[in-house]
């Protein structure tokens, strides 16, 4: 169990504050630039195509991008 025995400052809140967005903006940009590295890896137009894509992915052990 955690007990919080100081208060936090102001100051101290705006900058976790701070911290929380720019970690929040850094993984949406990360996800932007990482969407684009992989359009063309999951065929969308056929589902026995996206099945069997996946299928593929985890058979040889990246099931975790599906």
């Amino acid at each position: 169990m955690l007990i919080l025995t100081d208060k936090i400052t102001p100051r101290e809140q705006k900058y976790d504050a701070f911290v929380f967005r720019r970690n929040i903006y850094l993984c949406y940009f990360i996800y932007r630039s990482m969407q684009f590295a992989f359009e063309g890896l999951f065929p969308r137009d056929n589902p026995k195509n996206t099945r069997f894509a996946i299928n593929f992915f985890t058979s040889i052990g990246l099931g975790g991008l599906t």
